[in-house]
């Protein structure tokens, strides 16, 4: 899969670019399949898991390790070629989540921010960095779909402080006054869609996510990318991590697997 130039257009002035089916009902199905035990003390790294006050699953860092389906589906071309086209090189996987939304839950909410400023305090360099969105399940306006605001990345990064009050989970997060300017200028835009739906953005599109307030199940994973050129340099101080399963420390050269990987895993548990 090769992005044509309109698409690449449109990601520098938007930040980010949606494939409606871009994984088809059957791989849908083989990472749904996997996600209730991800969610749980069964997976294998199970202190992998946040939770949420409520005793709710918020993120499960590092499915791969765990699943075969969710390590394999960032290697996929449609995915990865895509991802090497927009940051212009060979690049690793620097970060994987999966997202929970549990009903009614605040604490699953999340602030709005822009990803690289926390990136950039584990010492990245550069924003030469961006995520592959995956929504797990299908994603309406009521249980809480991730929201972007286009064409705001192009200023950079904006300012921002550690926001320790607004959620349960403290984040470098964009001050209410900014975000209430940026809206009038940029509306923000649901990222809505069936479950395959993949969403690419830039680590400058400003995004947030608010509380479930369906009956639905709302999951999404998030694959990070860093340029391979672009790793931990310098000596700034750097952030703790609550969790050493919140950073990929397998850094390699990703290479695409075959693309119907997926569905091979498939097979292979049936048989």
């Amino acid at each position: 899969m090769k992005l044509t130039d309109g698409q690449l257009a449109q990601y520098r002035q938007d930040g980010y670019l949606v494939f409606p089916g871009l994984l088809n009902d059957a791989e849908v199905a083989v990472l749904q399949g996997d996600v209730p035990t991800l969610q749980s003390a069964r997976r294998g790294h199970a202190d992998a898991n946040v939770m949420t006050e409520s005793g709710g699953v918020r993120s499960s860092y590092s499915p791969g390790l765990d699943s075969q389906a969710f390590d394999a589906v960032f290697r996929l071309p449609r995915i990865l070629e895509p991802v090497r086209q927009l940051l212009g090189g060979d690049v690793y996987l620097y970060q994987s989540r999966l997202n929970a939304k549990p009903k009614a839950d605040p604490g699953a909410t999340w602030q709005w921010h822009q990803d690289f400023p926390s990136w950039y305090h584990d010492g990245i360099p550069e924003p030469k960095m961006m995520t592959a969105l995956v929504l797990v399940s299908d994603c309406t306006e009521e249980n809480a779909p991730l929201m972007m605001m286009p064409q705001v990345h192009g200023r950079g990064t904006l300012d921002y402080f550690y926001d320790t009050e607004s959620t349960e989970y403290a984040l470098n997060s964009l001050p209410s006054e900014t975000v209430e300017a940026l809206s009038r200028e940029s509306p923000p835009v649901s990222m809505t869609g069936k479950a395959g739906t993949v969403v690419f953005f830039d680590c400058l599109a400003p995004h947030s996510s608010g509380a479930n307030t369906s009956d639905a199940p709302r999951n999404l994973m998030f694959y990070v990318f860093n340029r391979f050129d672009n790793q931990v340099s310098g000596d700034q101080k750097r952030r703790p991590h609550r969790s050493p399963y919140l950073l990929n420390h397998d850094i390699e050269k990703l290479t695409p697997i075959a693309d119907n990987a997926l569905l091979s895993l498939q097979e292979a548990t049936v048989a």
